[in-house]
């Protein structure tokens, strides 16, 4: 059995944007945008960005 998981490991604000670094396993790509639209709309449309620890860190 496969399993998946998404942790939050960080957020913070960033110019207006709430973003959201997240540790993953055994997921697929687009499953973090609708990760990311899903808070978006409970927000209030808010702007959020939701990262992999990877995309945090490069420079």
């Amino acid at each position: 059995m496969n399993q998946h998981s998404v942790k939050m490991i960080h957020s913070e604000v960033v110019n207006g944007q709430l973003v959201i670094v997240v540790q993953r396993r055994g997921m697929m790509r687009n499953t973090l945008a609708q990760i990311e639209r899903a808070i978006s709309e409970a927000l209030g449309g808010a702007r959020v960005a939701v990262l992999t620890e990877a995309q945090w860190q490069a420079p």
